[in-house]
């Protein structure tokens, strides 16, 4: 099993992928009149929600390569798993930035100026 086996836990977004794929056109609607979600109550359950809505994401990995699928479904199911794992990833760029100036390593990349433009190497 895993983390990412068992049922989808982020069901929308697959949803609208695969009516795609039925040949349904799927549509957002800019203007919530008759589906509404509240907030959590505290931040604990809105943790909780995130952390499912992000596993739910993560098992977008494995419908990727479904058969029939358009590519504009494939992009979106990308980016709804970029959404989650974007900020964990520019974490880890900045601290790993901020490691390389506070020890020193800020001398491992020397840049140039070549006509008007800025260059590394």
């Amino acid at each position: 099993k895993g983390p990412l086996s068992g049922w989808i836990l982020s069901h929308d977004q697959v949803e609208a992928v695969l009516m795609r794929r039925a040949g349904y056109e799927v549509r957002v609607i800019p203007r919530e009149t008759e589906s509404f979600e509240e907030n959590p109550p505290n931040a604990l359950e809105f943790i909780r929600r995130e952390l499912r809505w992000c596993q739910g994401n993560l098992q977008y990995l494995k419908l990727l390569g479904l058969p029939g699928l358009l590519p504009t479904s494939r992009v979106q199911m990308v980016l709804a798993i970029l959404m989650f794992v974007s900020a964990p990833a520019w974490l880890l760029f900045m601290a790993t930035g901020a490691a390389i100036v506070a020890f020193g390593g800020h001398e491992l990349v020397r840049f140039e100026q070549v006509s008007g433009f800025t260059l590394s190497s």
